[in-house]
């Protein structure tokens, strides 16, 4: 494999961050010790610009491409979509069947309206080659 672009970010199907790598978790670096990927990503994805600056978090997020409408380093949607769901209906149930209609409102998670999915890690190269632009 030719050497990463710095800052380049792969998708792995393994559970770690191959060495010159690291997850794309969010984790704050030192700028003292990252100047040239400080200077490529600033604290686009979070950090202090002065000694700290951020790596992108991925976790439960997926990538989009960034444009008029989606700023980059812009994190939007929730991983988790509460909807109100109605009971209509509650049965009580007794020695002679009894039935007692009451409603109520319960927060309940949509978890069976999300698109299919499969768990992939996000990595960055934290040394490379550095982008020239055209």
């Amino acid at each position: 494999m030719s050497e990463p672009f710095l800052s380049e970010i792969r998708m792995v199907g393994f559970n770690f961050a191959p060495r010159g790598w690291a997850f794309c978790d969010g984790q704050i670096l030192p700028i003292n010790q990252n100047q040239s990927l400080y200077s490529l990503l600033g604290t686009t994805y979070g950090g202090d610009g002065r000694v700290s600056f951020g790596l992108p978090d991925m976790r439960g997020r997926m990538p989009v491409h960034n444009g008029s409408e989606v700023r980059q380093g812009s994190m939007f949607g929730q991983v988790y979509a509460p909807q109100l769901i109605t009971t209509i209906k509650s049965i009580a149930v007794a020695r002679d069947i009894v039935s007692n209609t009451s409603t109520a409102n319960v927060m309940q998670g949509v978890n069976d309206r999300v698109a299919p999915y499969l768990g992939i890690s996000f990595t960055i190269a934290l040394t490379g080659l550095f982008p020239s632009r055209n």
